[in-house]
């Protein structure tokens, strides 16, 4: 969509095995190892690795912006390890510890564009090589690992601890400078989340009869605990639900409505915190909320002329709102795009009430 973007390299392969090796039962990421002592950082447009020296790029509608090149920078890289321990005293087994880039320039999607991760070993023990220099924040986050036999064929899936089996997800947040040297003996005290509490509402109908409707929460702070939906709830008959193990500023989002039905508000004492999201204190009790499905969907369909009359069947609408603070919402609703369908005719649903493009 048109508007200003940052652009953000890196290389990310080795860190992507990792993980994957770790998760899969593979070789610890708290093993030792050897750091590489250079390599390339994460770098941003125009070929730089200090976010707050960033560029952005202005794209308008129908351009094709030019000149953006860069070079990825060669840095001497960094390894961070030390100890995981949870609330109790205990070492965190099987936690995923992400190194963040923290944004200088107060623009928070930066944030989300680099990231080093590991996971701790059994006896709360983690490293993250190859970190480039630059401010930091170490997030930890339980990870349950989940496998099931399918006859010749291993599953195995990874979930975020907390939820609605009434276990306690515990996170950490600690900010870090690394300046080319290793950073060792690093010390994580992890603490319990807060519990979210409330029930789902239904608007313009009767109330669908289902019983798999979920709640997810996803964060909002690209500087905080968990990059990702910490668990999810199943919604209850009279409609209640609750979620454990949150921290940070997080939306609430329904999963798995029934056909027809679309979330239309999140409400917390009366205030609507739909795009806002609501702040999630460590061992907090957050009650009340109140979540809005409606029936009444919103649907703009339309078609593409060229300029000789005849009609398009290969193109891309991009649907967005006129106010462009809302572009940049935290997963935004205000924004939305599709292809035709063979007819060459588009369809594009569920976009909150407002004025757009």
């Amino acid at each position: 969509p048109p508007g200003e973007y940052y652009i953000s390299a890196s290389l990310r392969n080795t860190d992507i095995m990792m993980l994957d090796a770790a998760l899969l039962g593979g070789p610890s990421s708290g093993a030792s190892g050897s750091t590489p002592s250079s390599g390339y950082a994460p770098t941003y447009f125009p070929g730089t690795t200090t976010a707050a020296n960033a560029q952005r790029v202005t794209v308008a509608v129908g351009q094709e912006a030019q000149n953006t090149d860069f070079a990825l920078a060669p840095v001497r890289l960094a390894k961070i390890t030390g100890t995981v321990m949870t609330s109790d005293g205990k070492p965190l087994d099987g936690g995923i510890v992400t190194a963040m880039p923290i944004s200088r320039t107060g623009e928070t999607g930066l944030t989300m564009m680099g990231g080093a991760t590991g996971r701790t070993s059994k006896d709360g023990n983690f490293s993250i090589p190859n970190v480039g220099p630059g401010d930091y924040t170490l997030t930890v986050r339980s990870v349950r690992i989940i496998t099931s036999d399918g006859g010749d064929t291993m599953m195995f899936r990874a979930t975020i601890a907390g939820g609605s089996d009434g276990s306690d997800s515990e996170t950490a947040s600690v900010p870090v400078v690394v300046a080319g040297e290793d950073l060792s003996n690093v010390v994580i005290i992890t603490s319990k989340g807060a519990t979210a509490s409330g029930r789902i509402t239904f608007e313009g109908g009767a109330p669908p009869a289902s019983t798999n409707i979920r709640i997810t929460s996803v964060t909002t702070d690209a500087d905080g605990p968990g990059m990702m939906a910490a668990g999810g709830a199943t919604v209850k008959e009279d409609g209640s639900f609750q979620l454990k193990g949150l921290s940070g500023r997080r939306l609430l989002r329904v999963g798995n409505l029934p056909s027809g039905w679309t979330l239309k508000s999140v409400r917390q004492n009366g205030d609507d915190v739909t795009d806002s999201g609501v702040e999630f204190k460590s061992g907090q009790d957050i009650s009340g909320l109140e979540l809005v499905a409606t029936s009444k969907q919103t649907e703009i369909t339309g078609g593409v002329t060229a300029s000789n009359g005849s009609a398009l069947k290969d193109y891309t609408v991009v649907v967005f709102s006129d106010d462009p603070l809302l572009w940049s919402l935290p997963f935004t609703r205000w924004v939305n795009g599709t292809r035709p369908d063979q007819e060459g005719r588009f369809r594009v649903r569920n976009l909150p009430a407002g004025s757009y493009n």
